[in-house]
């Protein structure tokens, strides 16, 4: 996919890695790329090269106020006929929405793949979905991980422009520990150098202000909040697409820009996983990768946008 920039439009909705081609120039973290815990170096070196700092949060459900349901495992429906279900994409959709027990999901794979006039896009993604998604409650709950006012912090990371291959990472295990993490981002914050990150306004910022809330964190200076910067932020989404509706994914972004991040093909789908199994490394891990690949993001940028 070349870029043309004479085209009358150019559209990023759509894009997946796939399709995107190797850059040419590409950005991996150095040998010496390894993060440490918040505790170990003072703030001072924040203020230098500008006082440039990306952060990222990770986060899953609040469960002190949204109790995770319980999964339930439909069993298995000896009247279930495989050919009515997959009769249509909607009575396949309406079926599985009933709950259907794993077997016979993958029955109705096997059957729809099977089909002597070739398997339906529709319904395979159908069925996909259901085997990835689970339980209807469960997902909907999932869901508020994503939301500023429904979800709690996990785990941070920062990373300061004058050293990018050194991340530092708060990880949150408890209610106390989650208090910490944010009442340390106010006091970085408070040190008046600029924050960036990649929908940061959206998401990141609005989170700790609302887990500040909660958690009767009182910052010394409050938090200024703005999409477009000038207020010690800078929100690389909104800097870089003029439709927020139709931003790329930050992981198809930096292939796209030959950014390749330490954690590899980890994404945000897997960290309630990773709080589950109690892998708070891979958890610090993660959330270092991805500031530092939006510090680097921020570099290239400022490299053709006055920030």
């Amino acid at each position: 996919m070349e870029f043309d920039p004479f085209a009358e439009t150019v559209s990023t909705a759509g894009i997946v890695e796939a399709d995107i081609h190797e850059a040419s120039d590409v950005v991996e973290a150095s040998e010496t790329f390894q993060h440490s815990s918040y505790h170990e170096e003072p703030w001072e070196d924040f203020s230098t090269v500008g006082g440039f700092w990306a952060y990222d949060l990770e986060a899953v459900p609040d469960e002190t106020r949204f109790p995770r349901p319980e999964v339930k495992e439909a069993e298995f429906d000896d009247s279930f006929d495989p050919e009515a279900v997959l009769k249509t994409t909607t009575s396949c959709q309406a079926r599985l929405g009933e709950g259907v027990c794993p077997e016979q999901l993958l029955i109705l794979q096997e059957t729809e793949l099977g089909r002597t006039k070739g398997a339906r896009k529709g319904v395979l993604d159908v069925i996909r979905k259901t085997m990835e998604g689970g339980d209807a409650e469960w997902r909907k709950w999932h869901a508020l991980g994503a939301r500023p006012e429904t979800a709690r912090i996990v785990a941070m990371a920062v990373c300061a422009y004058g050293d990018p291959d050194h991340p530092r990472t708060w990880i949150a295990k408890t209610r106390d520990d989650e208090r910490r993490l944010v009442q340390d981002f106010f006091d970085l914050y408070d040190v008046g150098t600029t924050r960036c990150g990649y929908n940061i306004a959206g998401y990141d910022d609005r989170l700790i202000f609302w887990r500040a809330m909660a958690l009767g964190v009182r910052p010394i200076k409050p938090l200024a909040l703005s999409r477009y910067g000038g207020r010690g932020s800078i929100d690389l989404m909104a800097k870089m697409f003029s439709n927020l509706g139709d931003a790329m994914k930050l992981k198809s972004l930096l292939a796209m820009l030959g950014i390749v991040p330490p954690a590899g093909d980890m994404d945000g789908s897997r960290v309630l996983e990773l709080v589950d199994s109690d892998q708070w490394d891979l958890l610090a891990e993660y959330v270092a990768s991805d500031a530092w690949s939006e510090l680097l993001l921020l570099a290239k940028v400022q490299q053709v946008l006055e920030l």
